[in-house]
């Protein structure tokens, strides 16, 4: 299940990386967007219990979020490459 799922993300990242460059760009902005949100959002949660959010759930979290803004950092970087 897990190769599959990594299969299908792989794939999923090359075609985005193939495809219109301005939606590349765009995804590539949100994602590092939304991944330092993630991260801001789970070191928030590490310090502060009172949100309902534990210790665990926040470092999950905030790997999400590194995972997001790397994506997002690669998609750039792909981007850069084919411009040139």
């Amino acid at each position: 299940m897990a190769k599959k799922i990594k299969r299908s993300v792989i794939k999923w990242i090359k075609k985005l990386a193939q495809s219109d460059i301005k939606r590349t760009e765009a995804l590539a902005e949100d994602l590092r967007k939304a991944g330092l949100a993630a991260i801001g959002g789970g070191i928030v949660g590490m310090f502060l219990h009172q949100g309902g959010i534990s210790t665990i759930d926040a470092e999950k979290l905030v790997f999400l979020g590194l995972i997001m803004w790397v994506v997002g950092i690669f998609l750039t970087k792909t981007n850069k490459k084919d411009d040139h």
